[in-house]
């Protein structure tokens, strides 16, 4: 039921497509153009785990700083 789930938003989101459509469509690689399109951009706003790791670490002094201007 899980993958179903997940393979409904892939196809609702626009960053996937079901392979029975892709194959009664031609099995043209460019009709994924839009999906890889959709996804690069989603991919892009999500943050990686070395630039969460590198806030961590610079967190501290901008607390630090933050306080010692009043805010």
């Amino acid at each position: 039921l899980y993958e179903q789930g997940n393979a409904e938003f892939i196809e609702q989101s626009g960053i996937g497509m079901r392979f029975k459509d892709f194959l009664a469509k031609g099995s043209v690689p460019a009709l994924l153009r839009g999906c890889a399109d959709k996804l690069a951009k989603l991919v892009a706003g999500v943050p990686t785990l070395d630039s969460l790791l590198s806030i961590q670490q610079v967190a501290p002094g901008h607390q630090r700083r933050a306080a010692a201007a009043g805010h």
